[in-house]
């Protein structure tokens, strides 16, 4: 089952591949590929799973970010909410690459944002370049300056539902509390050299956003986790 999708995906993308083709891509495979089989294949194979697990981590927005494929082309993740009643208050952000989201199960609200110098509320603007994870299990968010952001729309998106975003669109995540949420994430290789990372208030120890790698037995324990709730 995982080869079979990876073998799909890499037969069917380009490098800076569009959003919408990324989401064509997830159609594809919501249609022809089970999820709980997915997972329950990466569980049979100890070396697939100890290969992912050094590329996940928890995400300081809140959900479990396992990173299920990496080549020049793409990335393949797997984004879970726990529904717990912690409530992370996500950042606005873009990103350096096109993507598609295909919301496996629960439901989430997206929020979009542009700048707007004359309507927006104030943010502190903050710019996030990748690192080696391999080297590190951490990373710096520059301060740039203070900037004007408006929310310019609100959109529910349910399970079932595939969500597409280009390079550089401001949006921002809300989970709802005590709804498991999880999302098949495919994104492009990168546009952009660095992403914005804006907040209304001060981002705490900015120099030192920890991404600590999973360690195998703990990603196994998430994955059969998952497994019951699918």
């Amino acid at each position: 089952m995982y080869k079979n999708i990876i073998k799909y995906i890499e037969n069917n993308i380009i490098l800076e591949s569009k959003a919408e083709d990324l989401a064509q891509i997830l159609s594809n495979i919501r249609r022809t590929f089970n999820i709980l089989d997915l997972v329950k294949d990466i569980l049979n194979n100890e070396m697939l799973c100890n290969q992912i697990a050094a590329n996940s981590y928890f995400h300081y927005n809140g959900f479990d970010k396992i990173i299920l494929y990496e080549s020049e082309v793409c990335k393949l993740r797997l984004h879970i909410w726990w529904g717990s009643n912690i409530e992370y208050k996500e950042n606005v952000h873009d990103h350096r690459w096109n993507f598609a989201s295909w919301i496996v199960k629960g439901k989430y609200i997206n929020e979009i944002y542009t700048d707007n110098d004359n309507f927006g509320n104030v943010f502190s603007e903050y710019h996030y370049k990748p690192r080696d994870r391999k080297e590190k299990q951490s990373y710096p968010l520059e301060f740039i300056r203070q900037t004007k952001l408006k929310k310019d729309r609100i959109e529910e998106l349910s399970e079932g539902m595939i969500t597409k975003c280009e390079t550089g669109t401001l949006h921002r995540v809300k989970p709802i509390t005590g709804i498991n949420t999880v999302t098949l994430f495919l994104q492009s290789s990168s546009v952009l050299s660095y992403a914005r990372v804006l907040n209304q208030e001060t981002i705490i120890d900015s120099d030192n956003i920890q991404a600590i790698s999973m360690q195998p037995d703990y990603l196994v324990k998430q994955l059969n986790k998952l497994i019951t709730i699918l």
